[in-house]
């Protein structure tokens, strides 16, 4: 008969655990996670990722939405830092802000396959 192994934490570790996931501020991550779970920002996401900046008109060409509705969403995306702009003569110029988001969404794409 096999011996009776309890494979739950110790009561400390436990208790560790529960400090730590309740000091640590979750919101800014869910926060995250439902501006990323919009279809039209994903999009908008990877055509910046496949190209280095573009013009709002542009992405809504290539996303199929209006250019109010890529602007609305492009500031959606700008506030969590996800994008940078630049303004350009009368153009607003949109760029992916950090390699690391380029690098998560090469990623999630290659996982979804």
């Amino acid at each position: 008969m096999a011996d009776n192994v309890s494979a739950s934490l110790s009561h400390e570790k436990l208790e560790k655990t529960r400090e730590t996931v309740h000091t640590q501020s979750l919101s800014g991550i869910v926060r995250m996670f439902k501006v990323l779970s919009d279809q039209t920002r994903m999009k908008l996401l990877y055509v910046l990722c496949l190209e280095e900046e573009m013009c709002v008109s542009d992405i809504s060409k290539l996303v199929g939405c209006s250019i109010s509705s890529a602007s609305h969403h492009l500031r959606s995306l700008r506030r969590l830092g996800f994008v940078s702009d630049r303004n350009v003569g009368k153009s607003v110029m949109y760029s992916i802000k950090n390699d690391r988001l380029k690098q998560m969404m090469m990623l999630a794409l290659e996982s979804s396959q």
